[in-house]
């Protein structure tokens, strides 16, 4: 459990470098609510660090150096995912790009879940879109996204 120093302090971080790291993000991915999650994340992984961004000299630099990571890791992972299909066919539009990867990925995870993912990290679908479309509340459609990525990380694993 964090003292109230240390809440006190992830407070002001939060609000000192929420709005920068977001614009940062957000040149970064055409997706609102993929730049949010890449943000959240950072802040998560501070938490877990709580120590580590403390006695840092300088917490907003660490914090975006970690950005840079997670921002990183989830554009190699994209790149990875279209690298795998870009080999079969050089001439792939997006819509075959889709279909193939449903293929292939069928079954890994359930078909809901799936879907749900291809329509937001794939077609550019928006949280809200996604939401709307499952007649379900936006917090509701992030962590079901959260919990698809879970299971499809884990069964590529």
């Amino acid at each position: 459990m964090a003292s109230e120093n240390e809440k006190a302090f992830f407070n002001n971080l939060y609000i000192n470098n929420h709005s920068i790291m977001l614009k940062y993000a957000r040149n970064f991915f055409n997706n609102r609510e993929i730049a949010e999650d890449v943000v959240q994340n950072t802040f998560l992984v501070a938490l877990e660090n709580v120590d580590k961004v403390i006695n840092s000299a300088n917490p907003g630099g660490w914090l975006m150096n970690t950005l840079r990571n997670i921002i990183g890791d989830v554009y190699r992972s994209q790149k990875r995912l279209l690298d795998i299909y870009a080999q079969f066919d050089e001439n792939l539009n997006a819509t075959d790009f889709a279909a193939d990867l449903r293929i292939e990925y069928k079954g890994i995870v359930g078909e809901e879940d799936l879907d749900l993912l291809f329509q937001v990290y794939c077609n550019g679908m928006t949280y809200q879109e996604a939401a709307d479309k499952l007649g379900i509340s936006i917090s509701a459609c992030k962590k079901r996204i959260q919990r698809a990525k879970i299971k499809f990380r884990q069964a590529l694993e």
